[in-house]
């Protein structure tokens, strides 16, 4: 039997990441992070980001991981 790992959302993974969720959406849709399309929606698994994260999908992961929440952006600008 495997173990189950449930799907995450944009705001999941926007989370995690520091990130609105419509950036989240808009590296999903360019293909910059790992995720799945479920309809309409955009799914990511925990294991998928991580492993971006460590670098092993994409060389962007420590470029994106380490900017500051684009709330925080707005702010300084």
């Amino acid at each position: 039997m495997t173990d189950f790992e449930p799907l995450l959302t944009e705001a999941d993974v926007g989370i995690m990441l520091h990130l609105e969720p419509r950036a989240v959406q808009h590296l999903a849709r360019t293909g910059k992070l790992p995720a799945k399309k479920v309809g309409r929606y955009w799914r990511f698994r925990r294991s998928w980001i991580e492993r971006w994260l460590d670098g092993k999908d994409c060389d962007e992961a420590t470029a994106v991981s380490a900017r500051p929440p684009v709330a925080a952006q707005r702010k300084t600008n």
